[in-house]
Parts: structure tokens; sequence; C-alpha cells
């Protein structure tokens, strides 16, 4: 991935490991497009980058500081960037009694998707600080010789020379497709958490995190205003979060991934109604599966008289899958290796200077997300996160991880407790967001930024903020989005919402909803069975498919797995798992196969269709 690496080395000094680093920082150069660089390399610390032409890493140094901006920062300013910044580092080393709330205040204040690292050249102190939601991935390290902090997981592990997985993540995993809480797939490499403030003091060898701000979905400021006033705020701030995103770079040109659903018009319209240039993609797989969808897309380019080009991907390819392992390292599962070739049609059609509009996250500021029913305690709340959230059935986890259900249970209860929610209907919120937007749907969006800068307009956290604070009670129903939609783009009115297959103002949208609710009360079990018929992905995989053959492959040629697997239950699984499932288990073994065995049994085959 691109992105900063940083070493500070309490023991050795740089010079004697310098060539395990650079070892380690160009393994993250992935192909051609990508160079490193070295920002700052002393006694003790070391930053490098990896990075491609177009994507934003912004460094400056004054008298006092050296500070690097990974990412962007979206908002009008009265100070031009390098003032600003040398300000946020000016009051993160100050000495102020209230400076932590000042550092809030202006987290909070902030919109964008960032990391910023200072270094005190006065004090030789250290300061991480990453924005309101995390938005860019960064995962560090510690042992007794040095800590890391990377956006790259794979420099962390080269770099240690220690490769060893987290059964409890692993477990996490193959139960929900992805790990909770700092948890990574591997063993003592954490998740930064949004909002964290990071300290380095190199002369006393400490290092401390501060967690400066957590959302409480509980907490509904906006609950005794009325939808229409809410609407009108909305909109306007979701205008302005597009304005921004699009005009921020003066030598980029905006792309928008659009397709027949909601959020990406939403993402078209405010781009519109700004008078913001842009273009079109819609994506067109070798199947044709989304042609009714680009069907949709392009009437509503049509709308807004932009192109729309559609994008026709070639059969995936073993080199697809190959490429998301390497580059996400397990953290972005192989069921979204489909768009590996979109994003390389994208990226050639346009090259990396481009700023990649989606609609990532429509899908959590504005549809009701509490339960279905009232859960009034812990048991309650696990037994319904497991049940609705659930890949794989907490009994086939337990035992193909070997540790015991209650021990994964237990887990479970105590991060849902750490949420500062009271509510255990709003902890499930929590969850929704915090474990699943932030863990499944930023990786995804960071595999997007391999190739080139992506961007959401409903992470804004004016926005966000505002969104999350309205009523649910106006959420119910997509009331809210509906009202939103027609305020924002009355034009699109009687285009159909591609998973609805109705339009915004249909007549038959209150009886959809209401057999969508009874839907949702069917148990999981008889669920998956009506699945099975209805969805391709809850089918198996033919026997003799290159994924079944190369899992088997890798199962028997690679013992390591075993040192996290078992033996008996992988092979008992891959016979009765559906394509979704099998997914996930493979994305396991291949990252296990690839780091432990140093081999990849995908290599193998790199041409074959998949």
């Amino acid at each position: 991935m691109p992105g900063i690496s940083f070493l500070y080395s309490f023991k050795e000094g740089i010079n004697e490991i310098e060539d395990n680093i650079f070892r380690a920082l160009a393994n993250t150069l992935h192909d051609e497009r990508y160079k490193q660089s070295v920002l700052v390399k002393d006694k003790l610390i070391f930053l490098g980058s990896s990075s491609y032409d177009g994507y934003p890493m912004t460094t400056f140094e004054n008298d006092d500081f050296i500070v690097i901006l990974e990412g962007m920062i979206y908002q009008e300013r009265s100070k031009t960037l390098h003032e600003e910044l040398s300000e946020l580092s000016q009051m993160i080393a100050g000495n102020s009694i209230n400076k932590q709330n000042k550092i809030t205040e202006w987290l909070l204040n902030t919109d964008g998707d960032f990391i910023v690292l200072v270094i005190d050249k006065r004090t030789g102190k250290i300061y991480f600080i990453n924005d309101t939601l995390g938005r860019l991935p960064v995962y560090t390290f510690k042992s007794n010789n040095e800590y890391v902090i990377s956006r790259d997981t794979r420099f962390i592990l080269d770099l240690s020379g220690l490769v060893k997985f987290d059964k409890m993540a692993l477990a996490q995993t193959l139960l929900f497709g992805y790990a909770l809480g700092t948890r990574t797939l591997f063993d003592n490499v954490h998740r930064i958490q949004p909002s964290s403030l990071i300290i380095i003091d190199t002369r006393k060898c400490e290092i401390r995190t501060e967690i400066l701000h957590i959302f409480n979905f509980e907490i509904k400021n906006n609950r005794d205003i009325e939808i229409d006033q809410n609407v009108a705020e909305l909109v306007q701030r979701f205008r302005y979060a597009c304005n921004k995103r699009a005009g921020i770079f003066q030598n980029k040109k905006n792309i928008l991934s659009l397709s027949g659903g909601l959020d990406s018009r939403s993402v078209a319209a405010g781009l519109y109604k700004e008078s913001c240039n842009f273009t079109s993609v819609t994506r067109l797989s070798f199947d044709r599966s989304e042609s009714a969808d680009t069907k949709l897309a392009k009437q509503l380019a049509a709308t807004y008289k932009t192109e729309c080009r559609e994008i026709y991907s070639d059969t995936l390819k073993g080199h697809d899958l190959l490429t998301l392992l390497r580059i996400k390292n397990g953290l972005n599962f192989l069921g979204m290796s489909n768009l590996i070739p979109y994003f390389q049609k994208v990226s050639e059609l346009y090259g990396p200077n481009i700023n990649f509009f989606t609609g990532d996250g429509g899908d959590k500021v504005f549809p009701d997300l509490r339960p279905y029913k009232k859960l009034r305690n812990i048991d309650e709340l696990v037994s319904y996160i497991v049940s609705s959230q659930q890949r794989i059935s907490i009994d086939q986890v337990a035992e193909l991880t070997q540790i015991n259900q209650n021990e994964i249970i237990k887990e479970l209860k105590d991060n849902f407790l750490s949420y500062p929610e009271t509510d255990y209907d709003y902890k499930f919120i929590h969850f929704i967001v915090y474990e699943r937007g932030f863990k499944w749907l930023f990786e995804g969006e960071d595999r997007n930024r391999f190739y080139f800068w992506s961007v959401s307009p409903f992470y804004s956290l004016p926005f966000l903020n505002y969104a999350m604070n309205c009523p649910d009670t106006q959420k119910a129903n997509y009331r809210l989005y509906r009202k939103f939609l027609l305020t924002l783009a009355p034009e699109t009115a009687n285009i159909k919402n591609k998973d609805w297959n109705l339009t915004i103002v249909s007549k038959k949208l209150e009886l959809h909803f209401f057999v969508q609710s009874l839907i949702s009360r069917i148990p999981r079990n008889i669920k998956n069975i009506l699945k099975k018929k209805m969805d391709e992905s809850q089918r198996a995989y033919s026997p003799n498919s290159v994924i079944m053959t190369c899992l088997r492959n890798q199962i028997s040629s690679c013992n390591k797995i075993y040192d996290y697997l078992s033996e008996k239950a992988i092979k008992g699984s891959i016979d009765t798992f559906n394509k979704n499932q099998i997914d996930i288990l493979f994305t396991i073994v291949s990252i296990i196969e690839d780091l432990e065995c140093e081999q990849s049994e995908l290599e193998n085959y790199s041409e074959y269709d998949v």
C-alpha cells in the first residue's frame, strides 16, 4: 500500500538495521508506479514512504518541526496548509493546561482523510494523529527493540521478521469477515484506532496513546428537529462536501464510480449542483451480470449531462487474487478480487492522478440501523450480532480454530461492553459502524487507493456527524434518505434504485419495506437455505474450480496452516461451505501460506480463469 512507514529504535541504532529497513520498504513497492522516499533518518528514527505520482503526501520543515501529512484536509481555510499544520504542531507539542481539549476540538472541526506525523526537533518527541474516523488504515507494532507505525502490514512483518498469526483474530475473521477492535490477523500488529494521538518521547523511551474521541450513537442532538429542516441541513452539508473534495486538487480529474443505487447518484447530484466537472465510469463484468445496473447508471449520467464510460472487466485471473492478497495482506478478503480488473482498467484509462469518487458510507448514515427487536442485555446483543452478521457459524469457527466457543463469546462481550453506548440497540449500531464499517469497508476503500486517491462525501465529518444525530424514527423505511434525494436530486426520482427495482416515489415501497422487515426476522439457518437457491454467492464452488483446486493444494503442501487451523475441520468444511465462506477461508489460508511457507499456490494459477 502507499503511505508512510515509521520506525523508532530503542536499543539498536538505525544504521545497524538500515539494510533491513530498506529491504522492508522495498517490499512495499508493488509495481513500477511506486517510488520510495526517505523523509527523515537519524540515530534513533526512520521515516520513509512508498507512493506513486498523484498520491497525496505533504512534507514541510521549519526551525522547530518536521511535519508530514498523508492524505487530505478538505475544508476551506483562512490560512495556508503549512500555516495550519504549523499551528497544529505547536498545539500538540505545547504544555497548556487544556492542551488535549484544544487538539480534540481541532480534530472534530477538521474534515479530511489523513494522518499527521510531527517531529519536534527541540525535544526529540514524535507525535502521530489521525482523523476522527480513521479513514486511512494504519498499523503499529512494538517489541523490546523497536516501535513501528506503517500503512502497510507487510513492512512491519518484513522488518520485524516475526510472522505469527493472531488466532483470536483469525476466529473473528472467519466469523464476521474482519477482526474486531485493534486486532489484525497478525500477532502483536495492531490497528490504530480513529482519533488517536500517539506521543513518542525518544529521550525517555516512553510511548503513550490517547483516544481523543469516540462516537456515541445513542446521542441524537437533532432528534427534536423536524425532518424537513434536517433534510435541508444535510443537503447543504453534502453539497459542500462534494464541492471541497472535487476542488481540493487543481490538477486531478474527478471520476465518479456510478451505479444504479442511491448512494452514487447522490454524489453525482452533489457534484453537478456544485458545478464540479466530473466523468462517470460504470463496471460491467465479463459475464455482464451488471447489465441492468449499468443501464441505470447511464440514465443517471445522461440526467447530469456527463459522460458515463462502461468499463468492461475481463475474466478474473489468478494474478488478480494474488494482487489483492499482497496489497492488503488478507485484510480485504479475496471475494473482492473481481474489482481488481476494474480498477486496473480505470487506472490505465485515466492514470493515477485522479480523484475517484464513490458512494461508500451512504449505507451507514441514512438507514435505520437499529436491530429489528429490542436488545435487553449483553447476551442478547452477542446472540443478535452473531446470528445477523456471521459468515461462518460460530460452531464451525470454534472447530476450525480449536478455540473454545465460550472464549470467542467472552472476547465478543468484552469488545461490545467497551462501546460508550448504554442502550444495547445502539451498541449494535456502534458495531456496524466501528467494526463492519471501519474494518471491512475502510480496508476496501484502501484497496482503491492502491491505484488512485479515493474519496466519499458521505464520510465528510460535518455531514456524517449531523446525519448520525438525526432520529432513527426519521430514518425508518428510508424516509430521511428519500426526502434528501427529492431535495438534492428531484430529477432522478423516476429512475429506479437497482436494490429495490423501484423508484423512491413508488407506491409499492411501503409493501417492499414491510416484506424486508419480515425477511429480517427469518432465522439465519432458514435464510441460508433460501439464499442457496437465490443468491449465487451462497452456492458452492465447483469441486474442480481453480479456487477449490488451489485450496486443496495449499492445505496439502503448507503444514504451517495447521499451526492455526484444524486439518480435520478444514477438510470437513471445504465441501460444505458456500462461495462466500470459501472465499473467507481461502483468504486466511492464502495469507498464511504466503507469509509462513513463503510460497503461493496462486502463482501456479496466475493466468487461469478463476
